[in-house]
């Protein structure tokens, strides 16, 4: 086992021993939970003007709002009546936002600035912690610490490491960039969700369907929606989030409604008449939702400016024991009857009636089996009412061997004989928008048409000039030809790639010693001592001018004092051995004999003898 695998298992061992504490709420709810139909508002327009966009609430149930037209972030805590305001001139129209357990805020400013911020806990200022091409509109933080952004105007979804210090590029964890609806791609992506088990769950809201990105998969897998199999349909889902039990909550924007998943399968809890309306029991266009510790439901009402509160009725009541029912049908060419079996599940709420799968012998080898799906939701104080019912039923006869039913187009396939049996539709091979062409002599044979800018036998190989990611730190590439590009980088960037930072300080030149410091876009001139000042520290204080002058004068003074005592000897000299005049003879001649003299009065020293003999 390498040491990647080990330090992997290692990390599964340590989730499952460590309890994990989130910073989100997800409630475990009973299988027979309700919500009211009416809402009441918590947040109106006045506050968050509107169009808001982004909603996150921590597990104090403190609610966290951007609102774009007020470009600032509102905090509401549980039961205020007012905000605390996270205001800068730099966040404009923002979208996603995510809280972390330390309350760190994290906020997409990407529209115009191209970057999400992060504002720590009780701090007034902010930092940048990635850069983006655009406009988050969701953004989510996993329990390892990553940061993730849901471009949907992009297509795609970015991660980025918070455990590290160094200033890495975010990189392309779900989609191409390029709008499709094959397994790899996305369209308009906006809420975005990752469990405890790393799995990324996006509200693919231009291909109508959610889909689920496993860890280290390119290739997501369809939960509902378009392409999955269940037949709930859904319409520009705009968010996504899960319980504790891991059963889907989503925002179904096309249709201003709210749909729950759980045992029974997926249902509408909010919003059911799908009327865009402003009345209580009504949305428009909701955006996100999320719940608080409680279970109540806050769904983030964008084209009415609002945030509404679905309370929960009831999570305590358990459905009760099913009631089975047994009542015949007769079929066509058959001697027997068919014993269906009704289950009723009720709780004070409402009542769920299934109808289940029954198989009885019939003439020879055949058997028929008869798969009806009849389910009621009656909201009711008597379990005994049942209301509006649904019944479906088909019929199909089948061998008791497994024999492929024919269908009459040999093109399709499957019960119902509504698969294509092409490869193109079963593999979706063709990656980038690539078109699948199958031989219709060959179902099992294809090529993919790339466009243009693709090639390989998937398209799988981006060989645009201006492939995404081309130009770094916000870099804009233009392609100059069908090989080459040109990056225009941002002011602060330079090179083929925009991934040299702009040394301001080439061409700068900072007086008295100073220091040059390059800056994001500028450069400074740290001067390095306070008798300094100015753009280039070229202004002195007045007291160093003082004292400049009077060291200049001392200088000065000096200066003309030994050039005054040169000027001197030169002169004697050049009288002396030049024109013979010795103008200091007298006075030389005066020392000497002065100097004799003194010679002559000076006591001779005592000479002592003292004789030796030598033998």
């Amino acid at each position: 086992m390498s040491v990647t695998n080990l330090i992997y298992w290692f990390q599964i061992l340590i989730t499952v021993a460590t309890p994990i504490n989130v910073s989100y709420n997800q409630p475990r709810f009973s299988s027979c939970a309700i919500w009211d139909v009416n809402a009441s508002t918590i947040i109106t327009s006045t506050p968050i003007g509107s169009s808001p966009y982004g909603l996150f609430i921590n597990t104090n149930n403190t609610i966290y709002i951007t609102s774009r037209k007020k470009n600032n972030a509102q905090i509401w805590t549980e039961g205020a009546i007012s905000s605390t305001n996270i205001s800068s001139f730099s966040l404009n129209a923002s979208a996603g936002i995510f809280v972390t357990n330390t309350k760190d805020i994290y906020i997409d400013n990407g529209l115009y600035n191209n970057v999400v911020v992060m504002w720590p806990y009780n701090q007034m200022t902010s930092r940048i912690v990635m850069n983006v091409s655009g406009r988050c509109h969701s953004l989510f933080v996993d329990i390892n610490n990553t940061l993730y952004c849901s471009m949907g105007d992009l297509h795609q979804v970015m991660k980025k490491s918070l455990n590290t210090s160094v200033d890495i590029l975010p990189t392309v964890i779900a989609g191409s960039g390029v709008s499709g609806s094959a397994a790899n791609l996305l369209a308009n992506p906006y809420g975005i969700f990752v469990d405890t088990n790393f799995d990324l769950y996006v509200a693919d809201s231009s291909n109508n369907r959610i889909q689920v990105f496993h860890r280290d998969q390119p290739n997501g897998t369809t939960i509902i929606g378009i392409g999955s199999s269940n037949s709930f349909a859904l319409n520009d889902p705009s968010d996504v989030t899960l319980d504790a039990d891991g059963y889907l909550f989503i925002v179904d924007k096309g249709k201003n409604r709210i749909i729950g998943s759980g045992p029974y399968g997926y249902r509408c809890i909010a919003g059911c008449s799908e009327i865009s309306n402003s009345t209580p029991d009504t949305l428009s266009g909701p955006f996100i939702i999320a719940f608080d510790s409680h279970g109540n439901l806050f769904v983030l009402d964008t084209n009415n400016a609002r945030v509404q509160k679905f309370t929960l009725k009831n999570n305590s009541v358990a459905c009760t024991d099913p009631t089975t029912i047994q009542t015949s049908i007769t079929l066509e060419d058959s001697t027997t009857s068919v014993q269906l079996t009704t289950t009723y599940v009720e709780s004070a709420e409402f009542v769920t009636t299934v109808i289940e799968t029954s198989t009885t012998s019939l003439f020879n080898d055949q058997s028929t089996t008869v798969v009806t799906m009849l389910t009621t939701n009656t909201e009711s104080s008597s379990s005994s009412e049942l209301l509006s019912t649904t019944a479906n039923m088909t019929v199909e006869t089948q061998s008791v061997y497994f024999v492929p039913q024919k269908c009459v187009d040999s093109n399709y396939m499957g019960l119902s004989c509504n698969q294509t049996s092409n490869s193109c539709d079963m593999l979706l091979p063709c990656q980038n928008a690539g078109t699948c062409y199958f031989n219709v002599n060959a179902s099992d044979q294809y090529f993919c048409l790339c466009n243009n800018g693709f090639n390989g036998t998937h398209c799988q190989y981006d060989t645009r000039p201006c492939s995404p990611n081309k130009c770094w730190n916000n870099g804009f590439c233009t392609a100059t030809s069908s090989i080459s590009f040109s990056c225009l980088c941002s002011s602060a960037w330079q090179g083929v790639y925009c991934q040299t930072k702009v040394n301001y300080c080439g061409n700068v030149t900072c007086y008295n010693n100073a220091v040059c410091r390059s800056l994001l876009s500028d450069y400074k001139c740290e001067c390095l001592t306070s008798s300094f000042s100015g753009r280039f520290c070229e202004h002195k204080t007045n007291s160093l001018v003082t004292k400049e002058i009077i060291t200049k004068t001392l200088t000065y003074v000096a200066v003309i004092a030994v050039a005054t005592v040169a000027l001197f000897v030169i002169v004697l000299d050049v009288l002396k051995y030049v024109f013979h005049i010795d103008p200091v003879y007298q006075e030389r001649k005066r020392l000497s004999s002065h100097r004799k003299q003194c010679a002559s009065v000076q006591p001779k020293p005592r000479v002592v003898l003292r004789p030796v003999y030598v033998n």
